[in-house]
């Protein structure tokens, strides 16, 4: 069950809800009542859901043409820019574009134990970013099983 309420004035307000049927009774009874309160009014709100979409909406699928702006496995430019902005925006969080795109590490230098946190700007990491206060979306560590290289993800 849903209800959208409009409220313009401060003060006391009163909502009644009428003609609940049994499986709704029993879902306020199971969750409570949720209320969820947009201050930036109609416009403002719409605003945010269209740049929080554009933070998910983009590198889907296995395709790996750069120049398909929403098809493939590549974030898009716009993706990108968007997840950025959503990081420094809620989380003071600045990224710095760096020239280096590319590292390759001698597999031989990687020990059992060492950490490699991943961060990729797709909507999912941000959001755990921002979720657990963290500057990383996935934590990985890597571990030697016979000598063989292991990465394990939490």
């Amino acid at each position: 069950m849903h209800h959208v309420e409009t409220i313009t004035e401060a003060g006391l307000h009163q909502i009644t809800f009428a003609n609940i049927n049994a499986d709704e009774w029993v879902d306020l009874n199971f969750g409570g009542v949720k209320v969820y309160m947009f201050c930036d009014g109609y416009i403002d709100t719409f605003i945010s859901a269209f740049k929080m979409i554009l933070c998910f909406v983009g590198g889907l699928g296995i395709d790996t043409d750069p120049t398909k702006p929403i098809r493939g496995s590549h974030v898009p430019a716009y993706m990108e820019k968007a997840n950025v902005d959503f990081l420094n925006l809620t989380m003071g969080y600045e990224l710095i574009e760096r020239n280096i795109k590319e590292v390759e590490i001698e597999e031989s230098l990687i020990q059992s134990g060492d950490f490699l946190a991943i961060m990729r700007l797709d909507g999912l990491d941000p959001i755990i970013m921002y979720g657990a206060g963290g500057h990383a979306g996935h934590s990985t560590m890597a571990l030697r099983f016979d000598g063989e290289l292991y990465i394990v993800e939490s």
